[in-house]
């Protein structure tokens, strides 16, 4: 949702840098939680666009997903979640 209200609001006004743009989006923070924000999203840039690591994330979500759409199609029964098999235990 950040993405969509930055979007929005560069359709108005364009920020100088991608930073004044969270800085906008998060004015009541202090500017070290700012800061940290812009940090973050700078590592997940590295590691996502940089490191190629993306492909590899949506690979894994296709798996899971397609798992999930074998699973429906054979009529296997999920796996219990840890807190209703500790029920069934008690």
């Amino acid at each position: 949702w950040q993405t969509d209200v930055a979007v929005l609001r560069m359709g108005w006004s364009l920020p100088q840098t991608w930073e004044d743009a969270v800085r906008a989006d998060f004015p009541a923070l202090p500017s070290a939680m700012q800061d940290a924000i812009i940090a973050l999203a700078e590592l997940q840039e590295q590691a996502l666009i940089v490191g190629r690591l993306a492909p590899w994330m949506a690979g894994l979500g296709m798996s899971v997903s397609s798992a999930v759409v074998v699973m429906n199609a054979l009529r296997l029964e999920r796996p219990p979640r840890r807190s209703q098999s500790l029920e069934k235990a008690r």
